[in-house]
């Protein structure tokens, strides 16, 4: 399983849970994308850290 987290500017999301517990690959970008289409390539789980984030 892969999850990816988008736009945790504040590198706060890996405190909200213990994902460390999850048998997934984690990704965490911490930068804004304004079309995150290729950073969620593959992904099973999104985490939407912001509401400014196009889906």
């Amino acid at each position: 399983m892969k999850i990816v987290v988008l736009d945790d500017y504040q590198r706060v999301a890996r405190r909200y849970g213990s994902f460390e517990s999850l048998d997934a690959e984690i990704v965490v970008l911490h930068e804004h994308l304004d079309r995150p289409a290729e950073a969620l390539r593959g992904a099973d789980v999104v985490v939407a850290m912001r509401e400014r984030t196009p889906f």
